[in-house]
């Protein structure tokens, strides 16, 4: 049985607490709820790495309590906590393709990135000049030591090491996406509707549209 698709939320005034997973295409969604103390939290990213282990965050509503970041084993079936709830608002996170284990978390502008190598048990801070960047942030599937993170409009490519700006966007960043038929290829998009894209792993980066342009136009 295949995991053909995800309902992720977006960004909205409506919070819930529960998990659609459809196996047929989209045609049925069966409810798989969501562990929540008060079911007002919303999952506005999700991971999917094969039919079983899936990754979600759960954001509150501004009196709720955050479920923080949580794992399925049996394809949303049952769900395991990762990060206490209500310690902090973390607000994005990334999966290594190369392994499960290693997660890394944005608490955006609070904390610097935070990552771990044993699927949550223990954390530590990435990257030794302790910036505290918005995210989101995407996991390079070249290496697992390298993260593409956003703080505001600038993308920075990362190690634990060093960190180098390779792209000032004309807007916020809001999505980065690593190509999964080429780890080198790497899309960003931000708000104002511009597209960018990489051919090199995320080293440099080139507009290839400005939708607002376009609808400006029409």
């Amino acid at each position: 049985m295949g995991l053909d698709f995800l309902l992720e939320g977006g960004d909205s005034s409506y919070y819930f607490s529960d998990f659609f997973v459809s196996t047929d295409g989209g045609t049925n969604w069966p409810v798989s709820p969501i562990p929540s103390p008060d079911k007002i939290n919303k999952f506005w990213q999700i991971a999917s790495l094969n039919d079983s282990v899936v990754y979600t965050l759960g954001l509150p509503a501004p009196t709720g309590e955050a479920v923080g970041l949580i794992k399925s084993l049996d394809g949303g079936a049952s769900w395991s906590k990762i990060t206490t709830p209500g310690t902090w608002e973390y607000n994005y996170f990334g999966i290594a393709p190369q392994d499960i284990n290693i997660i890394y978390l944005i608490a955006s502008y609070i904390l610097p990135t935070q990552k771990s190598t044993d699927g949550g048990l223990t954390w530590s801070s990435f990257h030794s000049n302790g910036a505290r960047p918005s995210g989101p942030l995407a996991v390079s599937p070249i290496s697992s030591e390298v993260i593409l993170v956003v703080n505001n409009n600038r993308l920075q490519k990362q190690t634990d090491s060093t960190a180098i700006t390779v792209l000032t966007a004309e807007a916020v960043i809001e999505k980065i996406v690593f190509a999964p038929s080429d780890p080198n290829i790497v899309y960003v998009a931000s708000r104002h509707y511009c597209i960018y894209k990489s051919t090199d792993g995320g080293d440099t980066f080139t507009q290839v549209v400005n939708l607002r342009d376009y609808i400006d136009s029409h």
